[in-house]
């Protein structure tokens, strides 16, 4: 299970954001990154459970919120992504 908490910025310490992106802190990382990281071949070298949240932060960030692939990802959205329990509730 990862840890996540909301800093007094609005940044998060996703541990999967992360482990992801250890280069892009939370305000720079972008729906791109996300989707560029789903079509690279890194992609298949991730853990399932890496896996499934990166494409359940796409969906519900283009798919469900129709987001532009340049906006940035608002902090508090890694509280679903690490948490499938959240995800579900969320969305059911």
């Amino acid at each position: 299970m990862w840890i996540y908490s909301i800093t007094k910025k609005g940044q998060s310490n996703s541990k999967l954001r992360a482990r992801l992106f250890p280069d892009i802190s939370d305000s720079r990382l972008r729906l791109k990154d996300l989707e560029d990281l789903i079509m690279s071949p890194n992609y298949l070298a991730l853990q399932d459970e890496d896996d499934v949240m990166l494409t359940q932060l796409v969906f519900m960030l283009k798919g469900l919120h129709g987001r532009d692939v340049k906006t940035s990802i608002p902090a508090a959205v890694y509280k679903l992504a690490n948490n499938i329990d959240a995800w579900n509730r969320y969305y059911i």
